[in-house]
């Protein structure tokens, strides 16, 4: 099932650096399993905002900055086992 936000994902922003955002489930935490969110595409800048309740909180105060390992798994896109 999809969002309604998801439609307007194209249109979302950084607010800190105002890049594009991409979705995200596959970032782990050390304390926690994976973590639904979305990533800014500014490898400077490396925020993941939460999702909570199917709504995505572009709150920098509410942001987590990736380290830059975890970020660049995090905005690889997903490989496909293609021959």
């Amino acid at each position: 099932m999809t969002s309604d936000w998801q439609a307007a994902l194209p249109l979302l922003k950084c607010p800190r650096c105002f890049a594009q955002l991409a979705t995200t489930s596959s970032v782990a935490t050390e304390t926690s399993g994976p973590v639904e969110g979305l990533i800014c595409a500014n490898a400077d800048c490396r925020l993941q905002y939460p999702i909570r309740d199917e709504i995505p909180v572009l709150v920098i105060e509410f942001a987590r900055e990736l380290p830059r390992e975890e970020w660049q798994a995090a905005s690889k896109p997903p490989s496909t086992n293609t021959p």
